[in-house]
């Protein structure tokens, strides 16, 4: 792994020799497995960090792996990692899982005040289009998805915390526009567009980008690294078998267009994956 840090220096080194530095974007890298925070050895997470510049971790937490995360909370506090809360239930989109929703945002919010170095953000990802509902009547399922958000955020606000809402590239395309305008304008602090087709990664955010221009919200591009195969990804849904140098590629085209972007990598699990089949 040292050779490949070593490596990503060299051309980050030689892309500000022909291209002109610029100030690192903002970059975080999601984690799903709640067993993170109690690991005794932090080594490989901590290679990961330092390898791809992540400056933000997007963990979820569960009831049942909160012992040691004052410890993993100043363990990341001390490498400048800002760490956000990652939630996010299908359910809660819909108005009978709104309660649940709350109680969950309550748990987080105590359990981010009794921390020392507590939670920098809230990020939900709950996914409205996945729901029964929203096949038969999609403008019905974003009303609802839409009047939940706006109940967290806020709480999110009540409680000091910003909220980050994942949504998939193509949601202006299944709901309907005056919706997604209102969840960007009333529902939330910014955006983490999982941009997972290498198509058109920068014309398929368009409408994404405009609106968070227009109400002042983050805008955080998100690449995908699981694997063709999981969860239906094809190969133009992932970077998880290609060079480096597409992704740098990639970053650098959606800074020319939308110079105020962020970045995200989806995930740390597929990361550790990625680097040990290099070593």
């Amino acid at each position: 792994m040292r050779k490949r840090w070593l490596a990503g220096v060299t051309a980050l080194f030689l892309a500000c020799i022909l291209n002109g530095c610029r100030t690192q974007a903002h970059t975080a890298l999601f984690s799903w497995d709640p067993q993170q925070v109690g690991q005794t050895d932090q080594k490989e997470m901590d290679e990961i960090l330092s390898l791809y510049g992540i400056d933000a971790l997007y963990q979820l937490v569960d009831r049942k792996n909160t012992a040691g995360l004052e410890q993993f909370m100043t363990h990341l506090a001390k490498q400048g990692v800002a760490v956000y809360a990652l939630a996010g239930e299908t359910e809660w989109a819909l108005p009978s899982g709104a309660d649940a929703m709350e109680g969950e945002l309550e748990w987080l919010f105590s359990l981010s005040g009794s921390l020392k170095n507590g939670f920098s953000g809230i990020v939900l990802d709950v996914e409205p289009y996945r729901n029964e509902g929203w096949e038969k009547d999609p403008g019905q399922g974003m009303k609802e998805y839409v009047a939940n958000m706006k109940r967290a955020y806020e709480s999110c606000r009540q409680a000091g915390l910003p909220l980050l809402l994942c949504i998939p590239y193509y949601l202006d395309e299944i709901a309907d526009l005056s919706l997604l305008e209102e969840l960007f304008r009333d529902a939330c602090d910014g955006v983490i567009v999982m941009n997972y087709d290498r198509q058109d990664e920068q014309g398929q955010i368009g409408t994404e980008a405009r609106l968070a221009r227009q109400y002042g919200r983050q805008l955080i591009n998100a690449y995908e690294f699981l694997p063709a195969g999981t969860h239906g990804l094809a190969e133009r849904n992932t970077y998880a078998n290609t060079d480096w140098e597409h992704v740098e590629s990639s970053k650098r085209r959606l800074q020319e267009s939308y110079p105020d972007i962020r970045f995200a990598y989806h995930s740390l699990e597929a990361l550790k994956k990625r680097e040990r089949s290099i070593q």
